[in-house]
């Protein structure tokens, strides 16, 4: 568990997402450790609630995940080069940086 890496001293209670808040926002908990994608989005809805800390450099970087077919090798090895030829060309990074950390407009 990297939580008690980054947090020797605190006393850690896994929970779901949702509660989690819930518990920092009531003063109950003090932090909640959470994916990029939830705490932007909560926090570019509930400006006053929570804080993000450590946006400059994470905690950890830790790759999303992609499901697919059990066994389908061909398009696995597809997908994986397929990702990899957008991060190389530049095309990742700009899209989460606008969807992501800005919050694109749909419309």
């Amino acid at each position: 568990m990297q939580q008690k890496k980054f947090f020797p001293n605190a006393t850690l209670k896994p929970m779901q997402i949702n509660p989690a808040v819930l518990e920092v926002e009531s003063g109950r908990a003090d932090i909640i450790i959470v994916e990029n994608v939830f705490a932007y989005n909560y926090v570019r809805e509930h400006p006053d609630k929570l804080k993000i800390l450590f946006e400059d450099k994470p905690l950890v970087r830790a790759p999303s995940a992609i499901g697919l077919r059990k066994g389908d090798q061909i398009f696995l090895n597809w997908l994986d080069n397929w990702i990899q030829y957008q991060w190389d060309n530049a095309v990742i990074q700009p899209l989460i940086d606008k969807w992501v950390v800005k919050g694109g407009d749909l419309n």
